[in-house]
C-alpha cells in the first residue's frame, strides 16, 4: 500500500508545477486594464504594474494526508521596472496553513538592478501550505501541492503577475507518507 501511495507521490510533484503556474496566471484580463483618459498626465501608469514572476520546486518535504497540508522547499523570483514598488516585500501566500513557522529568505538586501533596467529579487521559501486533498480514491488518487501567491498590498487593478519560468529539481521526491 504504502509502495502505490509512493507513486501517487511522485506524480504530485510533477502537479505542483501546474497548480503554481495557475496560481500565479493574471487575476486580471489584459483587455480589461485601464487606458489612460485624453488629456490625462502621460506619467501616469497606463494599466497595473506588469511583475513577471517565476517558481522552482526544491522538495516537498512532508505531506500530512489527515490534516491536508504539506510542507514544501520553493524559490520564488520577480522582475519589475516600476521602483517604488518591491513585490517580494509584499509577498502574501493565500493557502498558508502554519504562517508562523514559515521561513522566507531573500537573496538580496536590495532589489538588484538588470542591464535593461529592471529590478529583480529571488526569495527562498520552507513553509507548510494547505489544500483539501480528495482521498476518496486512496492510494490511487492523484493530488496536486499547490502555492497560491498574491501581493498582500496591490490588488489586481494595481499589480498584475506574469509568469515567467516554473520548474521543478529534476526527481525530487516527497518523503511524510502516512504509515
Amino acid at each position: 500500500m504504502i509502495r502505490r501511495g509512493a507513486r501517487a507521490v511522485r506524480w504530485l510533484v510533477a502537479a505542483c508545477l501546474f497548480a503554481i503556474l495557475v496560481a500565479c496566471l493574471p487575476l486580471m484580463p489584459a483587455s480589461a486594464q485601464s487606458e489612460a483618459a485624453p488629456g490625462a498626465a502621460s506619467d501616469a501608469p497606463a494599466g497595473p504594474e506588469l511583475v513577471e514572476i517565476g517558481a522552482y520546486l526544491n522538495d516537498v518535504q512532508a505531506i500530512d494526508l489527515r490534516n491536508h497540508n504539506y510542507m514544501v522547499d520553493f524559490y520564488v523570483w520577480f522582475r519589475w521596472s516600476n521602483p517604488d514598488i518591491d513585490p517580494s516585500n509584499s509577498l502574501e501566500f493565500v493557502n498558508h496553513s502554519e504562517s508562523w513557522g514559515t521561513i522566507i529568505t531573500k537573496a538580496y538586501e536590495e532589489p538588484e538592478t538588470l542591464n535593461d533596467g529592471r529590478l529583480y529579487q529571488a526569495v527562498h521559501v520552507q513553509g507548510r501550505m494547505s489544500r483539501k486533498l480528495d482521498l476518496r480514491h486512496y492510494p490511487f488518487d492523484r493530488q496536486s501541492i499547490t502555492i497560491e501567491i498574491e501581493d498582500a498590498a496591490l490588488n489586481a487593478e494595481h499589480l498584475q503577475y506574469k509568469v515567467d519560468q516554473i520548474s521543478a529539481k529534476p526527481r525530487a521526491e516527497a518523503s511524510g507518507l502516512p504509515v
